[in-house]
């Protein structure tokens, strides 16, 4: 059984000088139909994340 992972990133603003800033965005789709899960993270565990 083989696991397809893709990544791509996600423009969500640009900085002062005008450059992008990106979020990348893993999916993974195995071999066979099953449940999904959503797991997000960020870099300081107490902020709470806009959706």
């Amino acid at each position: 059984m083989t696991t397809q992972v893709v990544k791509k990133h996600m423009v969500v603003a640009q900085n002062a000088s005008g450059r992008n800033m990106n979020v990348p965005i893993y999916r993974m789709k195995g071999a066979r139909p099953g449940p999904t899960v959503y797991i997000q993270s960020s870099i300081h565990g107490a902020e709470v994340q806009n959706t």
